[in-house]
């Protein structure tokens, strides 16, 4: 489930309880432009079947998957997930029940713009950006076994 953004400053908040049995489970948040351009701040299990949290992009197509940056959670299934956009910045954060962190780097949000996701290959137009960025909550199970996440709220602000 995944709403518009309205504005350039905006947050968005999950909490959501998870227990990913394999790397074939994902569950958290997005900043989703279409299948080519967007964030994914998310849980899973790493190769020991430990719960790890993670984030991963993709950028005109290209997936990248910070292994190195994981958090692991332990026995911790119950979190809060968030994000905020400002501008051309764009900053995960996460909260396991002792307030905000920040997760990772600053990103850029213009990956998620109209511009940005306009694809252009000899001279010729291959697809255009015209959707506008969403943010929401992002269940993927690769096993195909309907593995699911339990998100119990979701809140989107706009910035002064």
């Amino acid at each position: 489930m995944a709403r518009r953004v309205t504005a350039a400053r905006c947050s968005f908040e999950a909490t959501m309880e998870y227990r990913p049995r394999t790397y074939q489970h994902l569950a958290g948040i997005t900043a989703y432009y279409n299948t080519r351009n967007w964030y994914y701040l998310y849980v899973t299990a790493d190769d020991h079947g430990q719960a790890v949290l993670r984030a991963a992009s993709c950028d005109q197509g290209v997936l990248s998957v910070d292994e190195a940056g994981q958090e692991p959670l332990g026995a911790i299934t119950r979190l809060r997930l968030g994000l905020d956009i400002d501008g051309a910045d764009l900053r995960f954060r996460y909260d396991l029940g002792r307030g905000w962190r920040p997760f990772g780097p600053p990103l850029d949000a213009t990956v998620l713009s109209d511009e940005h996701a306009e694809h252009i290959e000899d001279g010729r137009i291959r697809s255009l950006g015209f959707t506008g960025a969403f943010v929401g909550q992002w269940a993927w199970d690769l096993t195909g076994g309907s593995h699911h996440a339990d998100f119990d709220e979701a809140k989107y602000h706009t910035l002064p």
